[in-house]
Formats: structure tokens, sequence, C-alpha cells
């Protein structure tokens, strides 16, 4: 039997099929270091293989969703040639969103604070976002001297229109949850102290539809653009690889690991 329990990430299985997945790293803003990028991966490919799995819900312990990848554990991992970054990538971005794009089950992404960078990136992967009020949205990649990450070069476009998306992935501007829920990235917005209920009320419901019916649906949603996804973490993965062999991000990461006003994290 398949157990959830990782350094910053825990789940319950409830006995309805759904499992909910906890980010819980609250002091730290449920931030990413790299073996957070593989425990989000591992769990998901273990859910994808329990047949208890019916429905998956991805939210955070505390204020945040997360607030994107800890640069400050990143900052001395080894970037200085291809192959060594395009191992970094293969083992965290593209592992985590290649894993959610072949996720069979239902994953809800459960939004009960802000959500920063890759985190933010791959929640157009998600089949339903649900967004608190207090939420809000950052994809800070140019402010990192980076391109985006998460399939979200081609999935963004596709949920909240070109226009929309270039405003959140090239200008970098944040967005509220009203904002989200305007542009359909989110689906519903509740109050924060209801959020949790109310999220959790439709993941239950959800899992207790006929099971089958319910992951053919999913299948037939994503069958059409699972290849441009594929193609379009590929792509970012290389132009990733470029941005790091020209240098500029790794000042960008270590004016931020050094606390330099030159760098500010992005407000939400």
């Amino acid at each position: 039997m398949a157990k959830y329990e990782y350094d910053a990430l825990t789940g319950d299985v409830h006995d309805d099929g759904l499992l909910v997945l906890t980010m819980r790293r609250p002091k730290q803003y449920n931030a990413w270091r790299p073996s957070e990028f593989v425990d989000v991966a591992d769990a998901l490919t273990k859910a994808a293989a329990d047949e208890r799995v019916i429905v998956v819900v991805l939210t955070g312990e505390g204020k945040f969703f997360s607030s994107g990848a800890d640069l400050k554990a990143s900052t001395g991992l080894k970037m200085d040639s291809a192959d060594a970054l395009r191992a970094h990538f293969n083992r965290s971005t593209k592992l985590v969103t290649d894993t959610l794009i072949d996720f069979p089950k239902v994953a809800i992404a459960a939004l009960n604070g802000p959500v920063v960078g890759l985190p933010a990136a791959i929640l157009p992967l998600f089949d339903v976002v649900y967004a608190a009020e207090g939420a809000s949205l950052s994809l800070p990649f140019t402010t990192l001297a980076i391109n985006s990450e998460g399939a979200a070069s081609f999935s963004l476009p596709l949920a909240v229109g070109l226009s929309n998306a270039g405003e959140m992935l090239i200008l970098a501007k944040p967005q509220t949850s009203k904002d989200l829920l305007q542009k359909g990235l989110v689906s519903r917005v509740f109050p924060n102290e209801t959020f949790e209920k109310e999220v959790l009320a439709i993941a239950h419901d959800a899992a207790k539809l006929p099971r089958n019916s319910l992951l053919a649906n999913k299948r037939l949603l994503r069958a059409p653009i699972k290849k441009q996804l594929h193609d379009a973490i590929n792509n970012e993965v290389e132009g990733l690889i470029e941005r790091f062999l020209a240098g500029e991000p790794q000042q960008v990461f270590a004016a931020f690991a050094a606390g330099s006003k030159a760098f500010s994290k992005p407000k939400l």
C-alpha cells in the first residue's frame, strides 16, 4: 500500500478515494527545495498506481500555497555545463511537469494562498483549480532572468488567452484571485474562512462519481494536447539551459540569497 509521507509533503487517502496532498513548509511559505520537486512527482506517480485513489487535491499549509523554488537552496547547485543543467531540470521542473501531464486521475489544485513560479506555472495542468479570496499568482520568470517552466508557454495561453498570458508570463504581472477567476484560470473563488471546507466538499462529491466515466472524461479532455505539453516543457528546459549558461540567473539568485535590495521578492 502506497504511503504519502515525505519531509515536507503528506497525504491522506479518504475512504471514498480522495487523496489530499498537503505541502508542509509553512515557515518557508512552502518553497520547493530540490527534494520537493522529486517528492511531489513521486506522490503523484504513486497516486496514479494506487487503486484506492480517484481524485487528488494538492494544497498548502499556512498562508501560502507555495512561494516557488527555494532560491537559497538552489545557490549551491552545480550549473556550469549543459549536461549538469539538463540533469538538474530533468529531475526538477521537467519531472513534475511530465508527471502532471501524464497523470490519469482527477487533479485539483486548491490555492489556499499566494502561488509563485513553477507551482503557479503548472496550474493549467490540473483539471480544476480553486482559490481562496486571499490567493494570488506571480510568474516572475522574466524578473529572475529565466524563461517559463511547467509547460506554461503552451498551457497558459490555452487557459487564459494569448494577451493575458503575455501579461502574466512576459511582463510578470501579479494576479489576484479575482483576476484569475475573470481570466478563467480558476473555476471558483471561496472566502478564506470556508475555503478548505468548500473545496473538500466538491472533491468528495467528485470521488463519488462513476469512476470509469470520471477518468475517461479526464483522459478525453487532455489527450489532444498531451504531445504539445510535453514538447513545451522540453523546449522550456532547453531555453533554461541557454539562460543559465549565459550566467544572468545565477547573479539574480545570488543577490536574492544575499538579501540584496537589488532583487526583491515579487509583490503579491
